[in-house]
């Protein structure tokens, strides 16, 4: 069923350009770009039809339906004047991903869109919106749930989809490594079922948990991604690779085990459960004890990271209970069980990988890191020293650095 148009106008240049909008907010946006001599209007009966599932805008051009008609003696009417007008509407609706409908004269200045002859591109995006401390959060209604997400940054890389850790929400991730990542790219948060402000029950299983990534990404109409995989999250990227090898180009692997692998993540190990279990530890405390070592720098690089992760104030995640760790556990537990060949579907993994982890990591141990980096086709392995759990956060400008050179590598 369709939703009902809203008709708008917004000054963009020192002109009033009208559109028409309609469908989900949180919805792939398809923006439409009308032909000669037509305008938005020709798009009522695609309207009608696709709003119920796509945001859809539909502008005039300048000179075009309810739009200004300025003056030709002082407006060019050029295709790349009218490309670089369409781009300061887009970044004036804060558009930051969208597919391009064009119909005969909207081609021409659709193509200019797209290949920067406006020279409209990703600097003109304020680097001060490309954080997760400031992203809003969004939700997306598909086939299984609805799931809470958050999306920044702009380039022409492919975006980055993140998978988070044991129990981790949005609020989780480290904006001193989602917002350099998304100088070059689109970065993707996602939050899988029961978890946060998506709905619905937390997986027992890896196999269930990307079966809700990829509904996901099926509904942002996301055909080719890079994955970043921390911890369980890493665990799911392999899964997703296997499912649908298609979608996934590269994949970050960070403090993570292959299926088979070995003491992945048993939180009753003494010097984890007296963490875990102590009262006088906050929550985000507990991380600090539980993802850097004891060293007086890694401690220091912890107090760091948790003060990084107090920086989002508003529009935070519902934390974590103990159902959502239960079923995870349960999650690592069937990740552990070697079935047929131990790491031969490794095998069946061809996208490149960088391997990532702390040496001292005793959650994940890097035992596991190096099965990985020798069973996969395709691994690099990176670890850093006097680091545990968290070694993206504590070396965090040496991870992005890696990560961004591993991500834009056309060799390898």
């Amino acid at each position: 069923m369709g939703h009902p148009t809203s008709y708008r106008t917004a000054q963009i240049d020192g002109l009033s350009i009208f559109y028409r909008e309609a469908g989900p907010k949180d919805g792939p946006v398809l923006l439409l770009l009308h032909g000669l001599p037509s305008s938005s209007r020709m798009f009522e009966p695609l309207f009608a039809r696709l709003s119920g599932r796509y945001h859809l805008i539909a502008p005039d051009y300048p000179g075009f339906g309810h739009s200004d008609w300025p003056d030709p003696k002082q407006f060019a009417y050029r295709f790349d004047h009218i490309a670089e007008i369409m781009n300061h509407f887009t970044e004036a609706l804060g558009l930051s991903r969208y597919t391009l409908y064009m119909q005969d004269y909207g081609g021409p200045v659709g193509f200019r869109m797209a290949t920067g002859v406006s020279r409209i591109s990703k600097e003109f995006i304020p680097m001060a919106d490309a954080s997760n401390i400031t992203a809003p959060t969004r939700f997306m209604e598909t086939k299984l749930e609805k799931y809470a997400y958050r999306r920044f940054g702009r380039g022409a890389s492919l975006p980055l989809v993140c998978l988070q850790h044991f129990t981790g929400t949005l609020d989780n991730w480290d904006p001193a490594v989602t917002d350099p990542l998304a100088q070059g790219r689109e970065v993707i948060l996602f939050e899988s079922a029961g978890l946060g402000r998506s709905t619905g029950e937390v997986p027992d299983s890896v196999p269930a948990m990307a079966a809700h990534t990829l509904a996901f990404m099926d509904a942002l109409g996301l055909t080719e991604v890079d994955l970043l995989g921390y911890s369980l999250g890493g665990m799911v990227a392999q899964q997703i690779a296997l499912n649908r090898p298609s979608v996934v180009r590269k994949m970050l692997l960070v403090g993570t085990a292959p299926e088979g692998g070995e003491d992945i993540m048993h939180m009753e190990k003494p010097e984890l459960k007296k963490i875990a279990d102590d009262p006088n530890l906050p929550g985000l405390q507990r991380l600090v004890k539980l993802f850097f070592t004891s060293s007086e720098s890694s401690q220091a690089a912890g107090q760091a990271f948790v003060a990084r992760l107090a920086e989002r104030r508003q529009d935070r995640e519902p934390l974590s209970g103990p159902n959502v760790a239960k079923a995870q556990i349960a999650a690592f537990r069937a990740w552990e069980r070697v079935n047929g060949e131990r790491f031969g579907r490794l095998r069946d993994i061809g996208q490149p990988c960088l391997v990532v982890n702390g040496v001292l990591d005793n959650m994940i141990p890097v035992r596991n890191s190096y099965m990985l980096s020798e069973h996969l086709p395709r691994a690099m392995l990176l670890t850093y020293p006097d680091a545990g759990h968290g070694s993206l956060f504590q070396f965090h400008g040496s991870f992005v650095k890696q990560a961004s050179l591993f991500l834009d590598s056309e060799t390898f």
